[in-house]
């Protein structure tokens, strides 16, 4: 009987490992964000370093955190460009 329904619950399962693996990554994420804004007015954290880790475990489930590392991004390559150029 056991075999019967691990096929059936299997996919239950692997959706609250996931759900457990998102939970993991946004406390991760917002903690890198925190440190990151208090690491902006302490001279021994890298402020913007932190910030820019934060968003970029954050960006895989928040939308708003991918956009802006790929506002980024952007702008950074645009600036290497015309500092090339």
């Amino acid at each position: 009987m056991a075999d019967r329904a691990a096929p059936r619950d299997a996919p239950r399962l692997r959706r609250a490992a996931g759900s457990r693996w998102r939970v993991l990554r946004l406390a991760a994420g917002f903690a890198l964000l925190a440190l990151g804004v208090v690491g902006l007015f302490l001279p021994v954290l890298q402020g913007v370093l932190l910030i820019l880790a934060g968003l970029a475990v954050l960006q895989r489930d928040i939308p708003w955190a991918g956009r802006l590392i790929g506002w980024v991004k952007r702008r950074f390559r645009r600036k290497a460009a015309v500092d090339d150029g």
